[in-house]
């Protein structure tokens, strides 16, 4: 072996034997320095940072290391790192003061439990642990609320192949736990738990037997969401939030009763989708108290969210209707769209061949409705042939062409011998194109005229008080007294307009406003009679108009 001598903690002989023993002298290299290299310059040369006895690095003075040209510095370090690649028969549990991290491979293949626990603040776990028996064992990766004060993350692969469990969890404040748990055997269960202030829970949860949940724990502010294929994903406490998909008759809940401000939803198959508690929110499909529907808090505000009236209606609710959006308030569905006609009337001649008769007010030109919310009703008119004893206090009526009429219509007939026959009449049946039946008194036949004005039908969710008027421009042929008047079904009730008197050939301007209040179903339109004078009523133009005012 070729002889050294050092001077200064260097090696100043060359030396460039290779050799499987060490290199010794009693003043060369100074304890626990690394021998290394230096070109040919001065042979070989210790360096500051050490390594003892135990073979743990030793940084100099500083407590700082510098590494590579792009000086990546450690100082100060007591992070401590566990790369576990095969089946300890003992759990692993880490409790530093300061952080710790932890990359986990741990399997394990007999019965028992086989855990990662975390305790120091800030720590964190990835990685898988699972259980290959048959027997009961536990997979678990965790923290532990005996050590440590939060900002703990776990997350991984927790499996249980036996009737065990596999649990990725945390339970101390402001964790976090993330991650897939699978159990593959009837009895064992998979869970994905955040417990405390501020925890988070986001994952998969998987069960053979349907017994797989994510839950975050009766705190304020939690958080869970992700997919279970059983059981329930549920954020107990104030504030908190749970999302997902929840199948095999399970549920998605946030809050429970006395807890507020919790939101729920996402998809439970069969389930319920629960947000209990003051100012929380419910959306998603499943068995909820009103299906596919967005409800806050627990005075029932709901809103469906497909078209239809719900199926189980409370005080509270929205929804939309073939384009119209109701609301459910003091126990009667109110619609919210704007509920409003008008009708622009022709200037046809209009005959009035009898005094002190409804003659219905007919527009004579196509295209005079508009509106929104508001049914129309079509004109029809015609002449009356016979009429005849229908029996039961019914008589039917036959007209000369169809009548365009059916069941449920106000007709008014006029220009009638038998006064009986004459006014408003709801149509019970129309047997033919050419046939219907009223209630009224026979007595003999008669012959005259129907008409079913023009006007607009209440749909359901209208009722309301409505703002009615009319305007119109009208000639008489002679000297006459004209009413014109707005009738409710079978004249039941009505609003008078002002009747005018008239010299012959005079043009007359007309108009009047009033209120009415208007149930859902009632159909409304105009008639106009003469008191004294002879007939022949040329309008000139006119208009009749509503709008709701009120619900």
């Amino acid at each position: 072996m070729a002889k050294v001598t050092a001077s200064d903690s260097k090696i100043t002989a060359p030396f460039s034997h290779r050799s499987s023993g060490g290199v010794t002298s009693s003043a060369a290299i100074g304890d626990n320095q690394i021998v290394r290299g230096d070109g040919g310059g001065t042979g070989v040369q210790g360096s500051l940072p050490e390594i003892n006895d135990a073979g743990s690095i030793i940084p100099p003075a500083d407590d700082t290391l510098t590494v590579g040209a792009a000086a990546a510095r450690f100082a100060s370090m007591t992070m401590r790192q566990l790369f576990v690649h095969t089946a300890p028969p003992a759990d692993v549990t880490v409790q530093p003061t300061g952080s710790c991290g932890v990359l986990v491979d741990m399997p394990q293949f007999y019965p028992g439990e086989q855990s990662v626990t975390l305790g120091g603040t800030g720590d964190w776990a990835l990685g898988k642990v699972y259980k290959y028996t048959t027997g009961v064992g536990t997979a678990r990766m965790l923290t532990s609320q005996t050590y440590g004060w939060g900002g703990t993350i776990v997350g991984g692969y927790a499996l249980a192949y036996g009737a065990g469990s596999a649990l990725i969890e945390t339970d101390i404040s402001g964790t976090l736990a993330l991650g897939r748990a699978k159990c593959s055997t009837a009895g064992s269960s998979a869970t994905l738990r955040a417990y405390g202030l501020g925890s988070f829970a986001r994952g998969s949860a998987y069960a053979y037997n349907q017994a797989a949940r994510i839950s975050t724990g009766n705190a304020f502010g939690a958080y869970a969401g992700g997919h279970v294929n059983s059981s329930t994903i549920e954020s107990n406490g104030s504030g908190c939030f749970a999302f997902g998909a929840a199948y095999y008759g399970y549920r998605i809940a946030a809050g429970s009763l006395g807890d507020y401000g919790s939101f729920a939803f996402g998809l439970a198959e069969t389930g319920d989708i629960i947000a209990d508690g003051d100012n929380c929110g419910q959306f998603g499909v499943g068995s909820n108290t009103l299906d596919d529907s967005f409800q806050f808090g627990n005075a029932g505000l709901r809103m469906k969210l497909t078209d239809g009236v719900p199926g189980a209606l409370q005080n509270g609710d929205f929804w939309v209707a073939t384009n119209d959006v109701y609301v459910r308030t003091g126990g009667v569905s109110q619609s919210l769209t704007a509920m409003q006609a008008n009708f622009e009337f022709s200037d046809t001649d209009f005959d009035i061949l009898k005094a002190a008769v409804a003659h219905p007010l007919i527009n004579d030109v196509g295209g005079g409705f508009t509106g929104a919310g508001l049914t129309e009703i079509t004109s029809a008119t015609g002449s009356i042939n016979s009429i005849a004893d229908a029996g039961g206090g019914d008589i039917t009526v036959t007209t000369a062409a169809n009548h365009n009429l059916s069941p449920g219509d106000i007709v008014v007939q006029y220009n009638l011998a038998d006064s009986a026959y004459e006014g408003f009449f709801t149509v019970n049946l129309t047997p033919t194109p050419t046939t219907y039946t009223v209630t009224a008194l026979w007595g003999v036949t008669d012959t005259g005229s129907f008409g079913r004005a023009n006007g607009f039908k209440v749909p359901t969710g209208g009722a309301g008080t409505y703002l009615l008027g009319y305007s119109f421009q009208y000639e008489s042929t002679a000297g006459a007294e004209i009413g014109l008047q707005i009738v409710v079904d079978e004249g039941d009730s009505y609003q008078e307009g002002i009747n005018r008197d008239f010299q012959a050939n005079e043009l007359t301007p007309s108009s009047w406003t009033g209120q009415m209040t208007l149930s859902d179903g009632d159909q409304i339109y105009m008639v106009v009679t003469r008191t004294t004078g002879t007939n022949n009523l040329a309008p000139l133009g006119g208009r009749f108009w509503a709008t709701r005012i009120s619900a």
